[in-house]
């Protein structure tokens, strides 16, 4: 909830576009996602063929710029799931 309210926003205001929106979407993950339940999660990954691909297999270190150049796709996971399978919301950007 906190990245829905707070961090789409901010991102929107910080592209300097004023015709920039993320519209998020449902697709499917291509594999069942293992998270930990207590914290908020955000996915990078890329959207392909109708699917949700996580970046690395959502392995990569938090200062990882590298991973934010090769994604198209976030999603966000709302704090207490801790297992992400079949159709989510994602959001994607287009560089």
């Amino acid at each position: 909830m906190v990245l829905r309210v707070l961090i789409l926003p901010l991102l929107e205001r910080l592209s300097l576009n004023k015709d920039f929106k993320l519209k998020p979407f449902k697709a499917q993950i291509n594999a069942p996602l293992k998270l930990k339940g207590e914290r908020t999660h955000l996915i990078l990954g890329n959207y392909l063929n109708n699917q949700f691909i996580p970046y690395n297999n959502n392995r990569y270190d938090s200062g990882a710029i590298q991973a934010l150049a090769q994604v198209d796709s976030i999603a966000l996971i709302d704090e207490g799931v801790r297992l992400v399978q079949g159709e989510i919301e994602i959001l994607r950007f287009e560089n």
